[in-house]
């Protein structure tokens, strides 16, 4: 197996992994690991379409072996939430 470069948002339960509470502990190992590249975004859905969670959307961050990685959460609802500003 290769070596990954570090930095990875890794969804361990994609293509069939495991359903482990905890796998951090093998980054990149399981499932989809994406590499960050400057400048692009990785988008995916949390829920079903029946408004149901997703166990396939759980996501951890693998180390960043080298310099820096920068993240930035967007969350967009389908219905208001109620938000108050």
């Amino acid at each position: 197996m290769f070596e990954l470069p570090g930095g990875e948002t890794n969804f361990p339960r994609a293509h069939g992994g495991p359903d482990l509470p905890n796998t951090q502990g093998n980054c990149g190992s399981r499932g989809l690991s994406v590499q960050p590249v400057k400048g692009k975004v990785i988008v995916f859905y949390s829920l079903k379409p029946d408004g149901s969670g997703d166990t396939y959307s759980l996501h951890s961050a693998c180390p960043v072996k080298e310099g820096l990685k920068w993240a930035a959460n967007k969350w967009v609802w389908n219905v208001n939430k109620g938000f108050i500003m």
